[in-house]
């Protein structure tokens, strides 16, 4: 039981970076034009990726779960990210009710 997050080159076709995870990712990603990437895992670790080299930028830590898809908004110039922290007890990841939201930077 472990995930894999691929990132494919759309113009070759072929697997440009993988990323191995602890644990089966069950939620979405999210992908800035910045280039960042987003992506939750089980045990409640939130990450950021350079989308172009798959470098690990950034990390937050969880209650529960992060299985959901992080949202990106805009308010007043401010990009945010947010996603919750809810865990899936199918797969025995940890519940919670939680709702992260980080600004990025300008």
């Amino acid at each position: 039981r472990w995930g894999l997050l691929s990132a494919i080159d759309l113009r070759s076709g072929k697997i440009s970076w993988q990323r191995k995870t602890e644990q089966p990712l069950i939620g979405g990603v999210l992908a800035t034009a910045g280039g960042l990437l987003f992506m939750g895992e089980g045990n409640g670790d939130f990450n950021a990726y350079d989308s172009n080299n798959g470098e690990l930028l950034w990390q937050a830590k969880a209650d529960a779960g992060v299985n959901a898809p992080p949202i990106t908004y805009q308010i007043d110039g401010v990009q945010y990210i947010a996603v919750a922290a809810g865990g899936n007890p199918i797969f025995g990841y940890k519940a919670g009710d939680n709702i992260m939201v980080y600004a990025l930077p300008k």
